[in-house]
């Protein structure tokens, strides 16, 4: 593990780990350490996460690595990819955004802030809303409906 992404994960007595599976013949190779995969280029390039916001982008061929520049932790998890360095995410909501919190909550932990989703281009601090208030145990995902 070099530089900073996947440090947290030394400590751990079980380390997450992103996993290629040939369709064909069942069998399963490493791909990378991290989490919360995100399939970029039609396939050719994975993007994994570590525990403190850190993501890099994986060649599935070479197994080859490369950071990948998110600006900020303003947007704190990648969910999709529509195109090369746009990213669908789990955003903090901005001032643009309108203020809105979760609702059926437990009494322990009350209310919490809704999150938005954004189309974030790497590099850029800022995005283009796409929900404008969404409840974080939400899952979310990206494809075609049936």
């Amino acid at each position: 593990m070099d530089g900073p992404f996947a440090t947290a994960f030394r400590n751990w007595s079980k380390v997450p780990a992103v996993f290629v599976l040939d369709l064909q013949t069942g069998s399963e190779t490493l791909l990378a350490l991290g989490w919360q995969p995100v399939i970029v280029n039609g396939g050719e390039t994975v993007v994994v996460a570590d525990s403190e916001g850190h993501y890099r982008a994986v060649a599935v061929a070479s197994g080859k690595a490369a950071a990948v520049p998110v600006s900020g932790t303003a947007c704190p998890r990648l969910t999709a990819s529509p195109s090369a360095d746009v990213f669908l995410a789990w955003c903090r909501p901005t001032s643009d955004d309108p203020v809105a919190f979760t609702e059926r909550n437990s009494p322990l932990i009350g209310a919490r802030r809704m999150m938005t989703l954004k189309l974030v281009r790497l590099n850029h601090a800022e995005g283009q809303t796409v929900v404008s208030a969404i409840d974080p145990r939400a899952a979310v995902s990206f494809g075609v409906a049936r």
